[in-house]
Parts: C-alpha cells; sequence; structure tokens
C-alpha cells in the first residue's frame, strides 16, 4: 500500500470514527475528533503533501487557531466530566501539536538535533499505547481502536514532518507555512 493510500485510508477511518462519536450522541469525542482531523490536514499540507490545498495558505492560521480551541475545549469538558482517561489523551494530543508545531516551523532545530525530536515522538507514542491499553483493560474496546487510529496517523505524519525538514535543511527563520513556491 503506498503512502497517499494509507494516509487516505486512516483519515477515513478517523471521520468515520467521528460520526459513530455523533450518532452515539457523543458529541465533545465528536467535535474533537473533527478538529483533530483538520489539525492534521493541516499538517499534511505543511509537509508539502498536499499542494493543491496551497491555496488557503491565508487561512491556515484561522483555521488552526479555531480547531485548537475546540480541542482545549473538548480536553477541558473531558476533565469537568471526570473522564480522566480522554483527558489525558488529549493532553497528549495536546503536547502533539507543541510537537508538530516544533517540526514544521523550526527546521533547523530538527536538522540540529533530530535524535531529541525522535525522543519526544517516542515517549508521546508510548503514552499513547499506555493510555489504549488501559482502555482496553476498561472494556472501551472502540476508544481503543479509535486511539490506535489516531497514533498511526500522528506517526506518519510526525515522520513526514521529520523528513521534510531534513531534506529541505533550514533557514535560520521559523517557517510558519509552505508556500507555493517552496513545493
Amino acid at each position: 500500500m503506498r503512502p497517499l493510500q494509507l494516509k487516505t485510508g486512516l483519515f477515513l477511518l478517523l471521520l468515520a470514527n467521528a460520526i459513530v462519536f455523533l450518532i452515539r450522541g457523543e458529541y465533545n469525542d465528536s467535535f474533537d475528533s473533527m478538529a483533530w482531523i483538520v489539525l492534521m490536514v493541516l499538517y499534511e499540507i505543511e509537509t508539502g503533501k498536499l499542494p493543491w490545498l496551497l491555496k488557503l495558505n491565508q487561512r491556515l492560521p484561522l483555521i488552526r487557531n479555531m480547531a485548537v480551541m475546540v480541542v482545549i475545549l473538548a480536553e477541558s469538558s473531558y476533565l469537568l466530566e471526570g473522564a480522566w482517561l480522554d483527558g489525558v489523551y488529549s493532553f497528549l494530543w495536546l503536547l502533539v501539536v507543541a510537537l508538530f508545531e516544533l517540526e514544521s516551523r523550526y527546521k533547523n532545530e530538527v536538522v540540529a538535533h533530530p535524535k531529541l525530536f525522535r525522543f519526544a515522538s517516542l515517549s508521546l507514542i508510548l503514552g499513547m499505547v499506555g493510555v489504549i491499553v488501559t482502555w482496553m483493560m476498561e472494556g472501551a474496546y472502540f476508544n481503543a481502536y479509535d486511539g490506535l487510529i489516531w497514533s498511526l496517523a500522528f506517526l506518519i505524519i510526525d515522520l513526514d514532518l521529520m523528513a521534510s525538514a531534513l531534506q529541505r535543511g533550514a533557514s535560520n527563520d521559523p517557517v510558519t507555512y509552505i508556500h507555493s513556491s517552496d513545493v
């Protein structure tokens, strides 16, 4: 299976999961999932692998900020509901966003410290695996399945962001978004 087909399949599964959450009346989970899907697509745009979406370049910060706000609201509501495991998982994902931001904006740092970024990625994946295993032990199989798909999507996009940074080299300035002339 080619990488684009794998990513497309993962995104479709994630979209299906968000719809399942919506049908089950789990609105917080559904909106959270949709916001994360938007963020994942934005990071995919930043890898330069979706050049036909570069026309959105000027709107990306607004879209990203709105998606991050939905995620923060969802995490807050998990904690208020006492869904501590969902809260831990959401917190790990906020750290993923921080890592993606660093990898996409500060490519010089990725080039200079690739082992540090790989360690951070591995730590986040291990944390996610811990949550997934706990969900399995608690009988929350759909959450575990959903978490597994999200973790795979994270891993693939993280590897793309790191490869993009290492292949392109880096300028001294932080990179906010890829421009059509960079593709």
